[in-house]
Formats: structure tokens, C-alpha cells, sequence
């Protein structure tokens, strides 16, 4: 009888406690069974209700997040510091060699300052600080010459303990037109023209993308990370045959995998890594080699002073490379720089005339060998081409020149142009005998083609269906119009 009375006290016991669960309640205290949740965003990997559940957020909210981070990259063009860290490690049968590098990148219009240098790993796994095995530095900023500013570039190379200074003296907009390698647009360049409407489309195109590439093999996904960033990683695998070893019986097959991920966190790309390696397989297992290599850049949107004020621009000698930019205008459309002269020293129109020769903008397809090369274009000095070009006494920094392509009228004339942000570029002319036909793209196995490598999308302003390769034949005494488009976009 006490049993039973110790079991039923049990019950009701746990009774209670069931009851009592069921209707704990958030800090509302409302009953659980009329509990709705309400997620908050909370700065971590997942969104949080006050009673403590948790909801992880979808695939197209983090790529919403991270898309914003990706747009804001892919127009900055302000301050930013990159510093990035890397290991390489070739394995060739029993040989191994390792490498570990460090590069700084900060740049803010004409300044910068980017340095890279390679260091071994020993066998002990100790990297040897005392000696740069390879490497470079570049510096651009305002240095005072003998009580006169000027903008100097020094060059610092490393080859195996061996370092050469070089200094030259730039126009002021030198920092701006070198080549960034760290900049926050180029920590996404692959990911620009893929549709972004959502993480589907945009997973879509950059898949079709890769194996257009090669790739066998292509993973993208996204995750938010518990700081709040998200992170787009990407993995990528193929397998190919190396020219190099194809004549090696005992060769066998070359196994590329790559990989990414970058990182956004507060509406900007701030971290990314990457990893790359080659497999070069043999059937005879001590000729196999094996490269992989991981770097990891973190990027801030501030220019770093320090640095900058710390390197060393002294240098025995000073080159004058201060040049000018001489654009060309050919027939009313922007063609970019002819050539780079020295700003302030004279600039003939015998050298413009051979500078255009030779940039081969004309391409020559007609037979009539009384019509020289210099016949076909005359030098203006004006827009409007009225008055023709004589030279420049001392060329200044930033200079034009004008062009008007004549033609004979037994001959016929093909103006290419291309569109850039919207504006048609001039590209090349073709000039062809009367008959003759313009080929552009692809023609056939063994046909020959003016642009092989670049699609008709319009002739005299009438539009082709879709861009692809064309063919027509030129009439004497005509200049026709083509826009054309590179094949690989």
C-alpha cells in the first residue's frame, strides 16, 4: 500500500513538472502553446528569439549581405591597405622545397606602396628572415630634389640576397595608372558581370562560368560565420593533359584543385583566402610532383602612413621617365594612347606619324602598291581636324592628337569600333580592295578571319540577331561602320 501511494505521489509529481514546462514562457511570460517567435538579428551565425531559439539565416539572405560587400568592392576606388601571407610547398619525388611570402599593398590616388618578398622554409619549418630568396618593392610619392617636389618611383628587386635599387622620376598620376594587385576590385574581379538578382542565378552563372573554363568540378556555397560576416567559398577541380610530359609514357594525367573564400563583414570585403594545387600524376610514383600553395589577404579601407613614410627612396641614380600621355582621336571615336613621350621635351609630327605607323591601326588587305601607308591617314592638332599637326615644341603631361583616315577611292574601308562604359571605341581599320570581303569571327576550321577572336554585333547601325561571326563584301569608295564585340564576354 505504501508503494502504490509512493507511485502515485511520483506521478503527480512529474505531472506537475510537465505542467509547469509547458508553460514556461519568454521574459513576456506568455503560455508556450501561444509562444510566436520573433528571430532577431543578434551579430552572430544565426538569428536569436528572447527564449532563446535560434533560426539560421537562408542562403539568399547572406548572399543579400554579402552581395552588398562584393558591390561596394567593385566600385571603390578610395584609401586600402592589403596584407597578405602565403606558403607554397613543390614536392618532386623525394625532393621538397618550401616558401613563405609576405606582401603589404596600400595605395590612396598618387600613393603607393606595395612590397612582396619570398623567403625559404627550412627542413626544420623555420622560415629564413636574413635573406630575400625573391621579390620586389615599389614606392611612388613627392620627394624634395634639390629644393624642387617631384614624384619619384623606386624599384627594390631581390633575387637570392641580391637586392638592385632603381629610381626614376613619373608624372604625378603614375600611382594611380600601376597595377594593383591587392585593391579591393581585384579581390572580386572574377565575380563581376554574373547575375546578382539572387544566389541561385548568380551560383548559376559562375558555375557555367568555371567549367567554360575547364572545370570538371564546381561548388559555391555560403555561410554566415559567428561574427556576423559571411564568407562565399567556392571549390574548383580538374583534370587536364600537361603539353610538358605528354611525350612521357609514363605520364598520366595533371589534377588542378582551387579554391576561395572571401569574406564580407559590415557591407565591405574584408578577407580572403585562397588555396591552389597541381597534382602532375605518373604511372612511376617517384616522378609525381605535387604544388600547393594558400594565401590569406586581410584588407583595410585606410591608407597606411607609417609604412608609407618608412620606406627608403634613396637611390645612386634617378632616371627621367616622366612622360607624357598622348591620346588619339581617330575619326571623331576615342582610340586611347598612341605612345608615352618625355613630357616637356619636343614631340615632331615625323615621330607622331611614325608612332601611328607602327601602332598598325590600319590593317593593310588591298594589292594597289602605289598607295603607301602614310597615305591613308593625315595628323590634325584640332577636334575638328582643320588644322594639321606640326608638333609640340615641349610636350606637356597630357596631350592629344587628332586623326583622319582618308581613302582611296578605289579601295574600301571598314572602321571597328567597340563599346567601353557605354562609349564606342575606335579599335582598327581595315582597308581592302574593291570586292574584297570583311570576315570577323569565327569562319570555319582554316578559313581566315580580319577579327577572329572578336564578334560582328552591328554593320552601319543595323544590328545583327545575336553577335557572332560575319562576312560581306566591300563596295569601292565605302567606309562601313562595324562594332564588334570580344568573343570571350
Amino acid at each position: 500500500m505504501k508503494n502504490r501511494r509512493l507511485k502515485l505521489l511520483s506521478a503527480v509529481i512529474v505531472a506537475i513538472l510537465l505542467l509547469t514546462a509547458f508553460f514556461v514562457s519568454c521574459d513576456k511570460k506568455p503560455p508556450q502553446s501561444a509562444h510566436t517567435h520573433e528571430f532577431k538579428e543578434v551579430g552572430g551565425a544565426a538569428k536569436k528569439c528572447d527564449c532563446g531559439e535560434t533560426l539560421a539565416y537562408t542562403d539568399e539572405e547572406n548572399f543579400a549581405y554579402w552581395n552588398i560587400g562584393r558591390k561596394h568592392s567593385l566600385n571603390y576606388d578610395g584609401a586600402y591597405t592589403s596584407a597578405a601571407t602565403g606558403t607554397s610547398t613543390e614536392t618532386s619525388g623525394k625532393d621538397v622545397s618550401s616558401y613563405a611570402d609576405v606582401v603589404l599593398e596600400t595605395a590612396d590616388g598618387n600613393k603607393l606602396l606595395r612590397t612582396n618578398r619570398t623567403h625559404a622554409i627550412g627542413a626544420d619549418g623555420k622560415t629564413d628572415e636574413s635573406k630575400v630568396t625573391e621579390g620586389d618593392d615599389i614606392c611612388i610619392k613627392i620627394v624634395d630634389d634639390n629644393g624642387v617636389s617631384r614624384n619619384k618611383k623606386v624599384r627594390v628587386e631581390y633575387d637570392n640576397g641580391e637586392v638592385t635599387r632603381k629610381g626614376s622620376w613619373v608624372r604625378p598620376t603614375k600611382a594611380s595608372e600601376e597595377t594593383l594587385h591587392y585593391s579591393p576590385k581585384r579581390l572580386c574581379a572574377e565575380l563581376v558581370d554574373f547575375d546578382d538578382s539572387s544566389f541561385a542565378k548568380f551560383v548559376g552563372e559562375a558555375k557555367a562560368f568555371y567549367v567554360a573554363q575547364a572545370a570538371a568540378d564546381v561548388t559555391i556555397t555560403i555561410v554566415r560565420n559567428d561574427d556576423n560576416s559571411v564568407s562565399l567559398k567556392a571549390t574548383l577541380a580538374a583534370d587536364e593533359k600537361n603539353p610538358n610530359y605528354t611525350s612521357d609514357k609514363d605520364y598520366i594525367k595533371t589534377t588542378i584543385e582551387m579554391g576561395y573564400e572571401i569574406v564580407v563583414k559590415e557591407g565591405k570585403i574584408v578577407y580572403r583566402v585562397d588555396d591552389y594545387a597541381v597534382h602532375e600524376l605518373f604511372s612511376v610514383e617517384n616522378k609525381n610532383t605535387v604544388y600547393i600553395r594558400k594565401q590569406t589577404t586581410e584588407i583595410a579601407y585606410t591608407f597606411d602612413e607609417v609604412a608609407y613614410a618608412a620606406f627608403d627612396m634613396s637611390t645612386d641614380t634617378t632616371e627621367n621617365n616622366y612622360t607624357s600621355l598622348l591620346k588619339c582621336y581617330i575619326n571623331g571615336y576615342y582610340y586611347g594612347y598612341l605612345t608615352f613621350p618625355l613630357a616637356g621635351e619636343p614631340y615632331s609630327k615625323e615621330q607622331a606619324t611614325e608612332d601611328f605607323a607602327t601602332a598598325y591601326i590600319i590593317e593593310r588587305h588591298f594589292h594597289d602598291e602605289s598607295v603607301e601607308y602614310k597615305d591613308l591617314y593625315t595628323l590634325y592638332s584640332d577636334a575638328e581636324m582643320t588644322t594639321p599637326f606640326e608638333g609640340f615644341d615641349a610636350i606637356e603631361e597630357h596631350a592629344t592628337i587628332y586623326v583622319r583616315l582618308n581613302l582611296p577611292e578605289n579601295l574600301s574601308m571598314a572602321i571597328c569600333l567597340y563599346e567601353e562604359n557605354g562609349e564606342a571605341r575606335f579599335k582598327c581599320a581595315m582597308v581592302c580592295d574593291n570586292g574584297g570581303n570583311f570576315t570577323a569571327g569565327n569562319q570555319g576550321d582554316g578559313v581566315y578571319s580580319m577579327l577572329p577572336d572578336y564578334n560582328c554585333v552591328s554593320v552601319d547601325g543595323v544590328a545583327l540577331d545575336e553577335p557572332g561571326a560575319t562576312k560581306f563584301t566591300m563596295e569601292a569608295g565605302k567606309t562601313y561602320i562595324v562594332v564588334v564585340k570580344y568573343a570571350g564576354n
